[in-house]
């Protein structure tokens, strides 16, 4: 939706090599930021607890394979191990 979310093709969270930020979205959730003049503030709900690791990687595989560039299209598959190593504070690479 424009002017209502981040876009996600070319989001560096999605197609950056560390993915521990965009995990951490999906797991934690989050909150776009409040500005005065912009788009009301809008609120991601955390799925950790709703969520298995194979489903986390799977939505996420998802995401990076439909609005990433080419590079990342050509391995965006995640792993198990990445998803619990952040869904337990862990970094991930």
């Amino acid at each position: 939706m424009p002017n209502q979310f981040p876009a996600l093709a070319g989001n560096p969270s999605i197609i950056g090599e560390d993915t521990t930020s965009l995990i951490r979205r999906l797991v934690e959730g989050g909150n776009s930021p409040a500005t005065i003049h912009g788009t009301p503030r809008q609120a991601m709900p955390p799925f950790a607890g709703r969520l298995t690791e194979v489903q986390i990687v799977q939505v996420l595989t998802y995401v990076r394979a439909s609005w990433a560039t080419m590079r990342v299209r050509s391995q965006p598959t995640m792993s198990r191990q990445c998803a619990a190593n952040c869904t337990s504070d862990a970094a991930c690479n």
